[in-house]
């Protein structure tokens, strides 16, 4: 049997929606689409911020490390980026050689695996 769920909020992204993360307490998410990052309050549906240098071709992962301190984002340009989780500013850019399809953070947060379009996957330290 499927059930209808109606939607309690919707938000307007601009783009496709490639993926989505949740920040702990269940207040504020992340949508990834086109080449924007957003981060949206779901206790009303306001826009709480655009992550000004996000990627230049399709976000492909976002991924919030286990504390939610750190926010991982990945695209078609090759680059994993690393943003602060609360002031939303970029910390650490990573160059890869092929678009990245997957990202996830290690539990510990000290580390990431990015999965590539090549078929390769890479754990970074």
């Amino acid at each position: 049997k499927v059930k209808k769920l109606e939607p309690l909020l919707v938000m307007e992204h601009g783009d496709p929606v490639e993926a989505g993360v949740v920040y702990p307490g269940g207040n504020l998410f992340v949508s990834a689409g086109g080449t924007q990052v957003k981060v949206w309050d779901m206790t009303n549906g306001s826009l709480v911020e655009t992550l000004a240098e996000a990627h230049t071709k399709v976000v492909t992962r976002v991924a919030l490390a286990k504390d939610a301190t750190v926010l991982l984002t990945a695209g078609f340009d090759g680059f994993v980026k690393i943003w602060n989780a609360a002031r939303y500013e970029l910390l650490w850019s990573y160059k890869f050689s092929a678009p990245i399809t997957a990202a996830a953070w290690r539990s510990d947060a000290k580390a990431f695996a990015i999965g590539m379009e090549d078929g390769s996957w890479q754990l970074r330290v």
